[in-house]
């Protein structure tokens, strides 16, 4: 193997990105949508909250599945990177970047879409049925009142999160187990938990007699 030095700042890189992706699409799994359906006694400004917090919901998937993305595919760089300096390694970074190279198709499409936009393409009922959201509910103008997110969904509309999560999950346990990056992490917690103000015996503390004097 090359330096130590070079291998472990690598896999530092990679194993955040990897972290930080499983984060998001955990935040993805746990989202969901609960509104009162529109009905004629709301006024227009109520309407237009509700339907304000359905679009924000929407977006907020959006902006997850944006950062989980990016990170993963900031890991699959480091993955390359990581293949010329360990070369014992090279076989299950491979086979990472292989069972995620759809991610790189979907993050051209995650952005704008002009071609889209004039298709439907994103329109919510399209980014609705794509990711395979469930919805209980809906009312006569077609926005849904309940929206639930379950195991089914598809990252991007294209594969499905769980798979995706999996992978991390099975590729981080290896990194750890060739790298004992996992628990290089939780010394370095203990570490700073070690280094923060502990409690000192009472007969110990020196006060400033000053802030106690009286007038």
């Amino acid at each position: 193997m090359q330096s130590e030095e070079q291998i472990q700042s690598v896999v530092f890189f990679l194993t955040d990105h990897l972290c930080s992706a499983i984060e998001e699409g955990e935040q993805i799994l746990n989202l969901s949508y609960t509104s009162e359906p529109l009905s004629e006694d709301l006024s227009s400004d109520d309407i237009l909250d509700r339907l304000d917090d359905f679009h924000q919901f929407l977006d907020q998937i959006r902006t997850l599945e944006f950062l989980l993305v990016t990170k993963l595919n900031q890991a699959r760089h480091w993955c390359i990177h990581l293949r010329y300096l360990d070369n014992e390694f090279k076989a299950m970074l491979d086979l990472f970047n292989s069972a995620t190279s759809a991610l790189v198709d979907i993050e051209r499409v995650l952005g704008i879409d002009e071609h889209g936009m004039f298709n439907g393409e994103d329109s919510h009922e399209h980014f609705i049925k794509c990711r395979k959201l469930i919805i209980e509910q809906s009312d006569n103008e077609g926005y849904p009142s309940d929206i639930q997110i379950d195991d089914n969904y598809l990252l991007g509309g294209k594969i499905p999160l769980t798979d995706v999560l999996d992978a991390c999950n099975t590729f981080l346990d290896s990194i750890d187990i060739r790298y004992d990056v996992m628990e290089d992490a939780t010394e370095s917690k203990k570490e700073q938990k070690d280094n923060a103000i502990q409690p000192t015996d009472q007969n110990d503390v020196e006060l400033p007699q000053e802030q106690f004097k009286t007038a």
